[in-house]
């Protein structure tokens, strides 16, 4: 089976999970950050100042920014082994 041009040694690799992980990441970073645009072009254009659609950028980026670290870093955390939890 060859999955988007990539030889199946590939496709089930370890490297192939983390490049998956990585892209996962950068498309919710993306869409974060379109999120963050469109949000401050909202309240730019309704009426109040660019001062408040500035605040409204910044806080709805960072936050898209850090809610896309915690999940990427639930995604690679490494998974425990059932001996592994028995032994707590």
């Amino acid at each position: 089976m060859r999955r988007l041009g990539i030889p199946r040694k590939l496709a089930t690799s370890p490297l192939r999970e983390m490049l998956d992980d990585a892209d996962y990441l950068v498309h919710r970073f993306a869409i974060g950050i379109l999120l963050a645009y469109f949000s401050g072009l909202f309240v730019e254009f309704e009426g109040w100042s660019s001062n408040a659609s500035m605040i409204v950028f910044l806080a709805v980026y960072f936050l898209s920014l850090w809610l896309g670290w915690v999940i990427a870093v639930q995604l690679t955390e490494p998974k425990k082994l059932a001996s592994e939890a028995t032994f707590k």
